[in-house]
């Protein structure tokens, strides 16, 4: 799935970039977040919240910096004439997923510290 698309006007040439190896990077705290989220169903501690929402941070930060790398790079291909740069369908989704994914871990790390405290 392409994280930024380069559309050069003057050759009619597009170029998408992918993720790349940095994407398999994503997956390991990604699928950390999904089996913390089920542990938190069958121990809903402050603990496991807690490596929930690191997870979740790491996740979205390793998205946000992939998402930022492949529009740099579409950025720095040299076209003469027209061009345009933009995001793709996998930095969106994958901007959006990690979003969600810090989001529900921080309500989450919430409630637990909001339980824990009484």
């Amino acid at each position: 799935m392409p994280w930024a698309t380069f559309r050069g006007e003057a050759h009619n040439v597009t170029i998408r970039f992918s993720g790349g190896s940095l994407t398999d990077f994503i997956l390991f705290p990604a699928i950390g977040v999904i089996l913390f989220s089920l542990a938190t169903m069958r121990w809903p501690v402050r603990s496991v919240q807690l490596v929930r929402l690191i997870l979740a941070g790491v996740t979205l930060a390793l998205v946000v910096v992939l998402a930022l790398r492949s529009i740099s790079s579409a950025n720095a291909v040299s076209q003469v004439g027209y061009s345009v740069t933009s995001w793709s369908i996998g930095s969106v989704i994958g901007v959006v997923a990690g979003v969600i994914m810090f989001a529900s871990s921080a309500v989450g790390f919430a409630q637990a510290t909001k339980t824990f405290n009484g």
